[in-house]
């Protein structure tokens, strides 16, 4: 089965349980961990990168859900793209009030250079 990985977990009253229609939920890390400071960018993101690698993260199979704190979420998000060519991501879609997966790929958002044309996420489901 398809996993379902967050960085940190969001302030209480932010539901992440529809997540789980695309798989277990798993927490790289959780809010009394020991860990670097996301002021250390550099370092945070290899800390993610290692996280995720004990965790036998599977960019083919895995999603990340883009929930929790934004500079979280940021550095983990640009510390995976130079890390893999492709990621499954999990976006909310408050309209519908569900969880929306998108693909990122590397490779199509590199040397495009309008913008307004493009968007680097496609659905996939």
């Amino acid at each position: 089965m398809n996993r379902v990985f967050i960085i940190e977990p969001p302030r209480t009253y932010v539901d992440t349980s529809k997540a789980s229609a695309f798989g277990d939920i798993y927490y790289v890390f959780n809010h009394e961990d020991r860990r670097c400071s996301v002021f250390h960018s550099a370092e945070f993101g290899r800390t993610v990168l290692d996280s995720l690698k004990t965790l036998k993260f599977d960019n083919k199979s895995d999603f990340i859900c883009v929930v929790g704190p934004m500079l979280t979420v940021t550095i983990s998000i640009v510390a995976l793209s130079q890390t893999y060519d492709e990621l499954k991501l999990l976006l909310f879609d408050s309209v519908h009030d569900k969880y929306v997966s998108r693909i990122f790929k590397k490779s199509e958002w590199k040397g495009h250079t309008n913008e307004e044309e493009y968007s680097p996420v496609e659905g996939s489901r």
